[in-house]
């Protein structure tokens, strides 16, 4: 009855109210939640407190993919938070947060309004084009939070104004950057938006193998190096 309770406030009072706020752009909002959800997380006493109430652990939920050990399966994909803006409290809500899509260098992405509710489906439809802080500045922001209590995997993709025969060495670079922040669990690539020019010409056999093997070897050649300065 309580749940059903509050989710008739939300659908009521709360939402009704949001969109007033802000009409039909829900980046506003989005914004706006990134901001707040940063400002809980810097509190860490704040953050520890709100994750005792409402994180769910259950071990019938681990789960142990690619050696990493996953406390649930949900987790928030890549394009909610793009920048590493609020990765504490996204992990202290007890899901896995995805950070990207990281770019070599900061680009705005598709101009103009880019999300639209559609009221009738229920849905939200957009046109992003990775607008993100580059991947430094995201890297850094990374570097600057450190351990986090989930699993965090970073997407990064080609910029905008990339040619596709050269969109390998965008992802390379980002690989890079990212290899040696020691809370990034996981490099994700990004191949699947449909308003980045030419991005999806690299699923294609052309571009695919060569794209994935390069980013294989690097991955290889990083961890070689981890061994060897440990090592020392």
């Amino acid at each position: 009855m309580l749940e059903r309770g509050m989710e008739k406030i939300y659908e009521c009072i709360v939402r009704p109210s949001l969109l007033g706020l802000v009409g039909n752009d829900p980046e506003i909002l989005h914004n706006a939640l990134l901001w707040f959800l940063h400002q809980i997380g810097e509190g860490e006493r704040l953050a520890e407190a709100i994750e005792k109430v409402l994180t769910f652990r259950d071990p019938r939920l681990q789960q142990n993919i690619w050696g990493l050990d996953f406390p649930t399966p949900v987790g928030i994909a890549a394009g909610f938070d793009k920048n590493a803006i609020a990765i504490k409290m996204i992990a202290a809500l007890g899901v896995f947060p995805e950070v990207g899509t990281a770019t070599p260098s900061p680009q705005p992405g598709y101009s103009g309004q880019r999300i639209w509710y559609l009221f009738r489906e229920k849905a939200l439809a957009n046109r992003m084009g990775f607008p993100n802080d580059g991947t430094n500045i995201i890297a850094g922001r990374l570097e600057k939070a450190g351990p986090i209590s989930v699993p965090l995997i970073v997407s990064i993709g080609k910029g905008t104004n990339t040619h596709v025969e050269n969109a390998v060495y965008d992802y390379i670079y980002c690989l890079q950057r990212f290899y040696p922040c020691n809370n990034v669990s996981a490099i994700s690539t990004n191949l699947s938006c449909p308003h980045m020019l030419g991005l999806r010409a690299l699923r294609s056999k052309e571009y695919f193998r060569d794209l994935i093997s390069a980013l294989k070897d690097k991955s290889i050649n990083k961890l070689y190096e981890a061994i060897g300065k440990h090592a020392k």
